[in-house]
């Protein structure tokens, strides 16, 4: 009976012991956790809460008085630390898309620009072959009218040479429209392969 109760005594006592090894590397583990809780490496300290919860599981009970509060206290430091993440990287989300929105806003002000500016262009384009071909028609009707003779034929070259002349700057023109109304065109569709950003030095660059 002795020897029972001796054998008892030691196994209480292995128990106990067992109990204050367990709570002495908890009490490290809530003190390291507490710490990693106000941490801004984000990964880093996400991974050594994981490694924290998984000694924790390791070290076994500290005894059921203890393990329960000491418990409350690592899940608590772990928590607080997932939630400051998860607010940082929200407002890191929140930031971006704003400055998307930004962006893009200030693609569709610059597009929107680009599109009016050329748009002017073209009503230029226009008015300018219509006083082209006004003032090819009034050279047409005056060597008509020329007398016959070679002071007319002088005159009736020098018109040739005046129409052939301004039906290049006809020409010319007519292909400027054209490129304008294509490029007005793609930008109203947001088809154009050129950035907003080129658009407008594009257009500085013809204006200057």
């Amino acid at each position: 009976m002795t020897y029972v109760g001796t054998s008892q005594g030691f196994t209480a006592d292995g128990h106990e012991r067992r109990e204050k090894r367990a709570r002495r590397q908890k009490q490290k583990i809530v003190r390291d956790a507490k710490l990693l809780a106000q941490s801004e490496d984000w990964r880093a300290a996400g991974e050594e809460l994981a490694v924290l919860h998984r000694r924790w599981k390791a070290a076994g009970s500290a005894g059921r008085a203890y393990d329960d509060k000491l418990w409350k206290t690592f899940k608590a430091a772990a928590d607080q630390f997932h939630e400051r993440r998860t607010k940082h990287f929200a407002e890191l989300a929140r930031i971006a898309k704003a400055r998307a929105a930004a962006t893009a806003e200030d693609r569709r002000g610059r597009q929107s620009e680009y599109v009016q500016r050329v748009e002017e262009r073209i009503v230029g384009h226009r008015e300018m072959i219509g006083k082209l071909r006004a003032q090819r028609r009034e050279l047409t009707i005056r060597r008509k009218g020329l007398m016959p003779g070679w002071v007319g034929q002088e005159m009736a070259e020098e018109f040739d040479g005046r129409v052939q002349e301004i039906d290049g700057y006809i020409e010319e023109r007519q292909r400027w429209l054209e490129e304008d109304t294509e490029r007005v065109e793609r930008a109203m569709v947001g088809q154009d392969e050129v950035s907003v950003s080129e658009f407008y030095e594009r257009l500085t660059s013809t204006d200057a």
